[in-house]
């Protein structure tokens, strides 16, 4: 397997002066990337302009590291000051890159084999790591954070992850690949900023390196300081296991036989001393079961009032929905209720996302004043939806039944899905040419 041509030169670096200059192009690219966001805690804000430099400063300055009045997690999506990227920390990653490109490990190691890295300091955050190109598509690695991130390493193994979250909304990782030059604006400008700083020449017409940070239920990040370092540490330790494997001196375990070939890091004074470990997988995580909720008193009364019941049967979901407006960003819930039989949409509402989904059960009867009836019967998909919503459905006469397949929900999903991504699109164009909707 050829390894990915190397397109970027770590030549003529301006050094440590280019730092005020970086940090200015960190604070441009949030406030690119929050100008769009209206944030009624600050108030007298007339254009969306200023709003997301205000934002972006309140954030910086420390004063207000989450939001509350937004539908935007200020405190998850932004990395606060401190968090930060330094100079040193992109340079080192670049040359962690630069060394990923030049040794190119995908050539001995396959995408479905995992091992582990971990500080002896910190066994808690131990980092999971698929080495990427053995198949020549794209080439990189991922780094899974923690239990969770190995466990959705072994549900995107096993094709269940696309089955059961095809956003990725549930993934904690951070992505290293190799981008052409439109895709890594698109993906991470952060990268092309650290590079200008750095003095490093961007080649239009090759691959650049990048970097892109996912955490549950937000979009993709820029990496913090210790995203860097981390996944540079972990580019090495796949250059070492890489070499010991194509000379036959190490073999990867089976992470489906729950055994782990992890490189656990000593630290003896400034010096780091590595050693394999075959570590047990960590176990699953205890399944979410939400407890029923209690139908919302004062909602269920307005139902009772103002809605009618008839013999129709719904099909009714919730599940993970992006989306992208002026006023939120990220992955929320999304409820449906449509005609089991005819797919007349009685209604959709958008949801904070919980685990527990306790705020279904307000959002369904907001539905249900919406259509001004209600059902005789409810047809549910998600086992935990519909034990939460249970106590309502009994107190309003609703009968639920359980089915595998929600055609006329899934349709909703889609159609709504093609809409986000069409608006995307053309929002994506008006930035571009200058034009508004």
């Amino acid at each position: 397997m050829e390894r990915c041509p190397s397109s970027f030169s770590s030549a003529h670096r301006r050094g440590a002066e280019a730092a005020p200059t970086f940090f200015l192009a960190e604070l441009l690219h949030f406030q690119h990337v929050m100008k769009n966001i209206r944030c009624p805690a600050v108030p007298n804000l007339t254009s969306r302009r200023e709003n997301g430099i205000i934002c972006a400063l309140v954030l910086f300055s420390g004063a207000m590291p989450t939001c509350h009045s937004c539908h935007f997690n200020l405190n998850v999506y932004m990395t606060l000051a401190d968090a930060l990227p330094g100079l040193d920390d992109w340079r080192d990653w670049f040359d962690a890159m630069a060394r990923l490109q030049a040794a190119a490990p995908w050539r001995h190691m396959d995408d479905h084999e995992l091992f582990a890295v971990c500080d002896a300091g910190n066994p808690a955050q131990t980092a999971y790591c698929s080495v990427l190109g053995s198949a020549g598509v794209s080439y990189g690695m991922t780094v899974f954070m923690g239990a969770g991130g190995f466990h959705s390493f072994c549900s995107m193994i096993t094709g269940t992850l696309l089955a059961n979250d095809p956003l990725g909304a549930t993934l904690d990782c951070i992505r290293l690949s190799y981008e052409r030059h439109d895709d890594l604006l698109r993906m991470a400008p952060c990268v092309k900023d650290a590079a200008a700083a750095l003095g490093l020449a961007l080649d239009p017409a090759g691959t650049w390196p990048c970097v892109s940070r996912y955490r549950p239920c937000t979009v993709m990040q820029p990496p913090s300081g210790d995203d860097l370092r981390l996944a540079a540490l972990c580019i090495d330790q796949a250059i070492d296991i890489a070499a010991r494997k194509q000379r036959g001196d190490v073999a990867l375990p089976r992470w489906q036989d729950s055994r782990i070939l992890t490189r656990v890091c000593a630290r003896t004074g400034t010096e780091l001393c590595w050693a394999d470990e075959v570590r047990s997988a960590p176990p699953p995580p205890p399944p979410v079961r939400p407890a029923p909720v209690p139908p919302p008193a004062g909602l269920l009364d307005a139902v009772r009032t103002n809605c009618r019941q008839t013999q129709a049967t719904w099909q009714c979901d919730s599940r993970m929905f992006p989306l992208v407006t002026d006023d939120a960003l990220g992955i929320h819930d999304l409820l449906v209720c449509v005609d089991h039989h005819s797919g007349y949409l009685y209604g959709t509402r958008i949801m904070e996302h919980m685990a527990d989904f306790r705020n279904v059960p307000r959002e369904f009867m907001q539905v249900l004043l919406h259509a001004g009836e209600y059902p005789g019967e409810l047809v549910m998909r998600t086992s935990a939806v519909a034990d939460v919503l249970q106590p309502s459905a009994d107190a309003l006469g609703i009968h639920i039944r359980k089915a595998e397949q929600l055609a006329r929900c899934d349709a909703v999903y889609a159609d709504l899905l093609a809409y986000m991504i069409k608006q995307s699109g053309t929002e994506r164009r008006h930035a571009r040419t200058g034009k508004r909707r």
